[in-house]
């Protein structure tokens, strides 16, 4: 995606008019021509319970984005998700992106805490991907967090939450 170049919303909403194959062929071409103007557009669109192909082209782009500033977009509209099969996807799309999400790094935590054993997979890829630059005090507080809550996990999240907190405690080390 394009940084400079502005999309306004009217041919954002065109992105997604006409048959799925235009759509697909539209959202292609977001990888020259896209900007982070259309970036919270299309990933709204993810609510909207688009076809199988069109989703998965969405969560494509945002795997395949390089833009550091797409990092805020995504783990914020991510956030706000209330579909938590979505927001499982846009966090695989997310450390599949290799992008800085250091900054989100404790709510990233929580969201695992909080959720179910996939979603908890896909945090532990990308604590262990994306997520270099993370001050030792906030690591220190998801360490005492997850040792907090592991003994309500069920058997299987509980290894998942076992395996965050063992990443996590050597990336303490390493500090």
């Amino acid at each position: 995606m394009n940084q400079d170049q502005e999309i306004t919303s009217s041919s954002t909403t065109h992105l997604f008019s006409g048959t799925e194959e235009e759509i697909l062929t539209n959202l292609e071409g977001l990888r020259e021509e896209g900007s982070l103007a259309s970036l919270g557009a299309i990933m709204e669109h993810l609510t909207t319970t688009p076809s199988l192909p069109v989703k998965s082209k969405i969560l494509s782009l945002i795997a395949d984005i390089k833009i550091p500033g797409a990092a805020a977009i995504v783990a914020n509209f991510t956030f706000a998700c209330t579909n938590h099969s979505i927001q499982q996807e846009l966090i695989s799309a997310s450390w599949q992106s290799r992008l800085d999400f250091s900054p989100y790094f404790n709510r990233y935590i929580e969201l695992a805490i909080a959720g179910e054993m996939m979603l908890v997979l896909d945090v532990l890829s990308l604590v262990e991907e994306c997520c270099e630059k993370v001050d030792s005090n906030h690591t220190k507080a998801a360490i005492s967090d997850i040792k907090q809550h592991l003994p309500s996990f069920e058997d299987k999240k509980q290894l998942l939450m076992t395996d965050l907190l063992t990443l996590l405690e050597a990336k303490m080390d390493v500090d």
